[in-house]
């Protein structure tokens, strides 16, 4: 199947939350073919892709470069923690740190929304967002998972067939059923890529992803939200130009999830001593004089796929007082301080799971503010200046 110039491949496979690998139609590869030596980029809301030529750029002390892909050109970014006074920059933690992404692909940086189709170039704020989860015109696909829109039209700017008022940037407007519990896909709308151990992000509800220069603009039914900044309260966490923002109407429970390759080797890396999972979530929704309700927010390992899988979840939470969250400042989730088997989760069989039996950030010190994954250490009984984690098995 072809979308305007582009060839679409159902070559691809995604890992399900059961641990089976499932069939994916109709995506698209990054713009480089075969044979083919142009290194593009860029969407236009008609649809059409790889449309602008990748630049080089050279990029200021204090920052790091990120590179050409599928919907980015090559961008400059601050280093992330900023250097302080004293310190002198020597090179950058490479994107496959991250042990969810790979050397060979951490490029599209998937684990971040990095490779959702947005198209970052819109001439208007409000229009730099796109719908990867019950998404408008995906037309030969809309029954499997995954998939590609044909178009990214705001609003009012077609006359095609039921796009004419809210265009295929925002998602279905439909009336979900609380009732219902929605099954776990892939994200529609992004870049793929092969891989060993196919790389997805799976979720249950309607979202979007949207770049931190949007507006929060809504449609008609299609509320407003808040314009959110880049998050700066973990200096570990990696921050692109893309965040998801989820639609919590009608929908008890909400989850994003992360499968742990196995393509990683981390059984054989016996020198790290525990692996940390964080997620960083606000609320975005915009200030209004109605009550929100309480929300609760957490991080999970689930059983079905043996404990290979990490999900941040969100639900309602009506018996605690609300939660404030202004900005990123809110809600971190860091519970996850885990050194585990990964095997292989087509087959049967469990890994050795040890977690962090000390959740709770410990006040800050000297170490902590230089490190700050020692804020989940605790302090040693031989003295103040050597620190340990207490691991036991789930």
């Amino acid at each position: 199947m072809s979308k305007q110039d582009r060839v679409l491949t159902s070559q691809l496979k995604y890992v399900s939350i059961w641990g089976r690998q499932e069939p994916l139609y109709c995506q698209l590869r990054e713009c480089a073919q075969d044979g083919d030596a142009r290194t593009q980029t860029g969407l236009k809301d008609f649809g059409a892709m790889c449309v602008s030529p990748c630049v080089a750029r050279t990029c200021e002390p204090g920052e790091v470069q990120l590179g050409c892909t599928l919907p980015h050109n090559t961008r400059c970014r601050k280093s992330h923690p900023e250097a302080r006074r004293g310190e002198r920059v020597l090179g950058h933690l490479p994107a496959h740190a991250n042990l969810f992404e790979h050397p060979d692909s951490a490029k599209f940086h998937f684990s971040s929304f990095e490779n959702v189709l947005v198209n970052v170039d819109a001439l208007h704020d409000g229009d730099k967002h796109q719908c990867v989860w019950n998404a408008v015109d995906i037309r030969d696909n809309d029954m499997n998972p995954a998939g590609i829109s044909f178009t990214f039209f705001p609003p009012a700017k077609t006359y095609a067939y039921e796009l004419t008022e809210y265009g295929s940037k925002f998602c279905h407007l439909w009336d979900r059923n609380p009732r219902l519990q929605y099954p776990m896909l892939p994200l529609q709308n992004t870049e793929s890529f092969d891989s060993a151990f196919p790389r997805w992000l799976l979720l249950n509800a309607s979202a979007r992803v949207i770049h931190y220069e949007y507006s929060g603009a809504g449609h008609e039914r299609a509320p407003n939200q808040l314009r959110l900044q880049r998050p700066t309260v973990l200096a570990n966490v990696f921050a692109g130009d893309l965040y998801m923002s989820i639609d919590l109407l009608n929908t008890p429970n909400a989850t994003l999830a992360a499968l742990v390759p196995t393509d990683r080797q981390l059984s054989a890396a016996t020198w790290i001593p525990s692996l940390l999972f964080s997620a960083v979530v606000a609320d975005a929704t915009a200030r209004s004089a109605v009550d929100r309700p309480a929300l609760l927010v957490w991080a999970s390992m689930f059983a079905s796929t043996r404990r290979h899988s990490f999900g941040v979840s969100v639900s309602p939470r009506p018996a605690v007082a609300p939660a404030v969250m202004d900005g990123f400042a809110g809600v971190h989730c860091e519970p996850m301080i885990s050194r585990f088997e990964v095997v292989d989760p087509l087959r049967i069989g469990v890994g050795g799971v040890w977690v962090s039996m000390n959740n709770v950030s410990g006040p800050a010190t000297p170490l902590s503010e230089a490190f700050q994954e020692m804020l989940l250490a605790q302090g040693d009984v031989f003295g103040s200046d050597s620190y340990h984690r207490v691991l036991g098995p789930i």
